[in-house]
């Protein structure tokens, strides 16, 4: 996808899926909501013949994200949209490697316009969405437009330790004053495998923006094209490679 809007050269895009389950019939009603002044125009699809527990995960995945992200998402609102040349540029003048889109579409804002249709069942072939997939997406969503998830870790943290000196305060002064024994090994066992597992938490949710900032200072193009059909000009991302580097 991004690809093709580098090579895009029209005042409106549009981009959907080529297993017809985005209808081309909607693309006038686009082209018309376009000519009103609107940069970017969203079809938005049901969730008609979709599993109960699919539609039941979008469902929770929109109301989680949109509480805990810095933009607001629409259920049902994918790639299936038209965007003006000036939305689509703003969105190639985003260099990060990480790319989830949706909010990408968002975040960009411009006049933005949405209308509902019918999903269709789609031609033929199977969905390449899997669980997992689907299950990495949302992460993304929730790593790439907040710090939250930090900001959560710092504040469980800091709530975890007061509650461990308040604790170890009413222990003390239990047996001092009151010659209440103070507990065993099973309390001290269980607080270490608690904070060892907010930890990990923790170092995981770091681990997890480290990665992110490893793969952004890479700079990696994010397609490389050898050649171009009835083009002289290469795209921006497709320079030829040095004779040091190498490829898998």
């Amino acid at each position: 996808m991004l690809a093709g809007l580098e090579r895009a050269t029209g005042d409106a895009i549009v981009i959907m899926d080529a297993d017809l389950q985005h209808p081309p019939h909607l693309l006038p009603r686009m082209v018309e909501l376009f000519d009103q002044g609107y940069d970017q125009v969203i079809a938005t699809r049901d969730r008609r013949g979709d599993h109960f527990f699919r539609t039941i995960a979008s469902r929770a995945f929109y109301r989680m994200i949109n509480r805990l992200v810095d933009v607001q998402l629409t259920d049902g609102a994918g790639d299936f949209r038209l965007l003006s040349r000036r939305a689509v540029d703003a969105i190639l003048s985003l260099p990060e490697y990480n790319r989830f889109s949706k909010g990408l579409y968002s975040w960009i804002g411009f006049n933005t316009v949405a209308f509902a249709y019918k999903n269709e069942a789609r031609q033929g072939g199977q969905s390449k969405w899997t669980i997992g997939k689907l299950f990495n997406y949302a992460l993304d969503g929730l790593l790439s437009f907040n710090n939250r998830p930090l900001r959560l870790a710092i504040y469980a943290g800091l709530t975890l330790t007061v509650l461990a000196v308040a604790y170890m305060t009413w222990v003390v002064v239990s047996a001092l004053v009151r010659g209440i024994d103070m507990p065993g090994y099973t309390t001290i066992i269980v607080s270490v495998i608690g904070l060892g597992g907010i930890q990990m938490m923790i170092l995981g949710i770091i681990g997890e923006y480290i990665g992110r900032l490893y793969y952004e200072a890479k700079r990696r193009p994010h397609y490389l094209a050898k050649e171009t059909e009835a083009s002289s000009v290469r795209p921006p991302s497709a320079r030829q490679p040095s004779s040091e580097s190498t490829h898998s």
